[in-house]
């Protein structure tokens, strides 16, 4: 299949792939995968650190999409249970750290532990729109989980 680099407006493009022949997928698809600057996509094999530090260890510079369930715990110390997609890579170092929605920008430093259950993550930011400093800690769940878990809420 042949594709084209185009140029893309800015913005968030979501692209649906085949889950079973890779040639179903569409030209459209196949352009803006070639001419994305970034490219995120999910992966459920994650069940513990090291797994998680094989994902990002595929290819340089590569950051992936992760479903987390947890809390959001902010300076005053009250706590609010959330769900939250959120980007996770490794630096040349081999630092890793996230991408959140919340405080876009630069990556953000955080923590990979494991936890009974799962992977947690845990970091810090500051929301863009009221400045409140909150500080983020996620287990890393299957996106049917993810969403399960959105519907109950």
């Amino acid at each position: 299949m042949n594709y084209q680099k185009v140029p893309l407006a800015a913005g968030l493009y979501f692209v649906g792939v085949p889950i079973g022949s890779a040639r179903d997928i569409t030209l459209r698809a196949l352009d803006v995968l070639a001419s994305a600057d970034l490219l995120a996509a999910e992966d459920s094999l994650v069940v513990n650190a090291k797994a998680l530090e094989s994902v990002l260890d595929g290819e340089p510079d590569r950051t992936d999409a992760f479903f987390g369930s947890g809390t959001r715990t902010f300076a005053d110390g009250s706590v609010e249970s959330t769900h939250h997609v959120f980007l996770i890579g490794k630096q040349a170092d081999g630092k890793k750290y996230v991408y959140d929605p919340n405080d876009p920008g630069s990556p953000i430093p955080c923590r990979i532990t494991d936890r009974a259950g799962g992977v947690e993550v845990q970091w810090v930011c500051r929301y863009r729109d009221t400045g409140n400093v909150t500080t983020q800690r996620y287990r890393i769940v299957q996106k049917d989980t993810f969403f399960r878990r959105m519907l109950d809420d």
